[in-house]
């Protein structure tokens, strides 16, 4: 009776299992909601036990269950077929090891150390318990299993595998069934026994390689991300230089393109003589009022209406003329972007307590609280960034104001969102 109640109890758990890691692992668009797992669950628990009350422990009913249940399964996630039986069939793996360690290997050398009447006590503390524990693990670490997931997913041929080592162990399992059901089957026994102990330490060893290169690529894709990361921030900075130097031109500031190029070449050149001299000081014939309006000429939106107050003073600050337009810039555009070419923006500059202060508010959405202090970092955007060339303009703001020991801080409500960067004079 206590065998049969812990039975179902492991029949729902494995059944929970079943349906809700594969739809954890699966693409966004083909999961199904709470409602919709409570009821293949449910139905997968109903085929499981009438599977094991029509077959027992009948060899034939291991098969049965592993192929009904992936048969559900690939039903209900037939949009994401592979994706889904991949996930399923990585879970039955967990299941099946489990059931050769503790049920076939170990609870068969204890089975006969032990009277009958402690048998119920040794079946529910070495088969039934370790795969409670295991369940309970697989559900709590989920993430890590998507990660293996993940991998075996991008590797066709780990797909097959991991399908064939799993019908292997139903047939390990099936031919322990059957002996067990036959008198004097002690040496069959035994080979079964050795056989699972092989199969364990071949599949282990396996699995540890698949994680061991799954590592090593996980590295380099951490130095890739960290190169165009790079490039990208490169590609931006350029793009704002090439932007500044034609402001430049429209102003007729001739004299200006030859110092920025000069500055541009010696950047790319850092052994080129008399480089800490190249950069263009913002106090020759340049003003925050010349640096906005070009800035905002450059808005194409007509319903983007902007309001300009400066009364900042550049006398003495030290950072370029180009630096300050790149920060303003892309300030300004992103501004632009949350804004779905509608709205208004005010750009206001004056000096507080020996900073310049530029203030640029905008009408725009509520930046989200949870987003807030992820907006400065490199690549963070909340727009559709497949290409991955977005989020990097807030990122450049924030790291030309540190180098000179500023400030930016931003304030986002439901009226406007707010962006303070305060710049030291000397």
């Amino acid at each position: 009776m206590v065998i049969s109640i812990v039975e179902m109890i492991n029949t729902i758990i494995q059944s929970i299992m079943c349906v809700s890691i594969p739809n954890y692992c699966i693409n966004n668009e083909y999961k199904h909601s709470k409602k919709e797992l409570s009821v293949i669950t449910f139905i997968i628990f109903l085929f499981m036990e009438f599977i094991t009350k029509q077959f027992g422990n009948l060899s034939i009913c291991v098969f049965i269950t592993h192929i009904t249940v992936a048969i559900i399964i690939g039903i209900f996630y037939r949009k994401n077929l592979i994706y889904a039986l991949t996930a399923y069939t990585l879970i039955y793996f967990f299941i099946v090891m489990d059931v050769m360690i503790f049920g076939i290997l170990i609870f068969g050398y204890f089975k006969f150390l032990v009277s009958a009447e402690y048998l119920d006590v040794l079946t529910i503390g070495i088969v039934y318990m370790p795969q409670f524990i295991m369940e309970f693990l697989c559900i709590m670490f989920k993430d890590e299993i998507f990660k293996l997931y993940k991998l075996i997913i991008n590797k066709k041929y780990s797909i097959i595998i991991l399908i064939i080592i799993s019908f292997l162990l139903d047939f390990i399992g099936a031919f322990y069934l059957i002996l067990s059901n036959v008198e004097d089957n002690i040496l069959f026994e035994n080979i079964i026994v050795i056989s699972g102990i092989i199969f364990t330490i071949i599949t282990t060893m396996y699995f540890v390689n698949i994680a061991r290169n799954s590592n090593k690529i996980l590295a380099l894709n951490r130095v890739l991300d960290t190169r165009n990361s790079e490039l990208r921030k490169i590609q931006n900075e350029y793009g704002k230089q090439i932007s500044y130097m034609y402001d430049l031109y429209s102003m007729k500031r001739i004299d200006k393109i030859g110092e920025k190029l000069k500055e541009i070449i010696n950047e790319s050149n850092p052994n080129k003589e008399n480089n800490s001299n190249s950069e263009v000081d913002i106090n020759d014939n340049c003003d925050t009022n010349t640096l906005i309006n070009s800035i905002v000429k450059k808005i194409s939106e007509k319903e983007i209406n902007v309001i300009v107050d400066d009364e900042g003073n550049l006398d003495k600050i030290e950072m370029s003329e180009m630096e300050l337009y790149r920060i303003i810039s892309n300030i300004v555009n992103n501004a632009v972007k949350a804004m779905n070419g509608i709205g208004i923006i005010i750009i206001k500059t004056y000096n507080l307590n020996k900073n310049l202060v530029i203030n640029i508010e905008n009408n725009g959405p509520k930046i989200e609280e949870k987003n807030i202090h992820k907006i400065f970092d490199a690549g963070f955007t909340t727009k559709d960034n497949i290409d991955k060339n977005h989020g990097y303009g807030l990122n450049i703001v924030k790291e030309l104001v540190d180098k000179y020991n500023g400030s930016v801080n931003v304030k986002s409500t439901e009226e406007s969102t707010k962006f303070e960067v305060k710049i030291p004079l000397y």
